[in-house]
């Protein structure tokens, strides 16, 4: 082979394998999903409580996620940063919302947990019904 054809193949080899790693450290972060539990709750206030319940796929170890919860009224939660020394798998974060609300209210609650791992940047939501009596 020519030393003519060896330089591009060379070039086209470092280039395959730059994109591999780059895509490899963006697919950190699996799937993200966020359940609210109970969906629906229709029971006294103030005490009634949604939980809503984020579930993160690790696919590399180690790993610093951050991540934080934004609420449907546009509130955030303090940004949590870790590093996370984990086998491939998941990682559960979990948030508790406590409804301070008064006899007779209705509402539709939402939560939206947003994740940042190198590149990779993915949100999932979830919402929840509440009619208090």
């Amino acid at each position: 082979m020519s030393q003519n054809r060896i330089i591009p193949l060379s070039l086209i080899a470092v280039t395959v394998l730059m994109c591999f790693a780059a895509s490899s450290a963006a697919q950190g972060i699996g799937n993200v999903t966020v359940t609210a539990s109970p969906q629906n709750y229709n029971g006294p206030c103030p005490g009634g409580q949604i939980k809503f319940r984020g579930v993160i796929e690790v696919n590399n170890s180690p790993m610093t996620l951050n991540y934080q919860w934004i609420r449907g009224d546009g509130t955030r939660s303090p940004a949590q940063a870790k590093v996370y020394h984990v086998a491939k798998g998941t990682k559960t974060v979990t948030v508790v919302d406590n409804l301070n609300v008064h006899a007779g209210a209705k509402a539709q609650l939402s939560d939206t947990l947003r994740v940042r791992s190198g590149n990779a940047d993915v949100t999932a939501s979830a919402t929840a019904t509440l009619k208090c009596k």
